[in-house]
């Protein structure tokens, strides 16, 4: 079945901004199970990569 979301996002992303554009996936898969640390982790991750825009 692959990632269906992932897969619309980066294909379909750079076909409305530019041919060559960088795209950048970052998901947090079964957020309802991670406990604390990982959801902050994942935050902390999110955060980096919009700061880098």
């Amino acid at each position: 079945m692959g990632d269906p979301p992932r897969k619309i996002v980066t294909r379909y992303l750079r076909w409305f901004v530019a041919p060559g554009a960088r795209v950048r996936y970052l998901a947090l898969y079964h957020m309802n199970m991670a406990d604390e640390r990982r959801r902050a982790g994942f935050l902390a991750r999110v955060r980096d990569e919009l700061a880098r825009l």
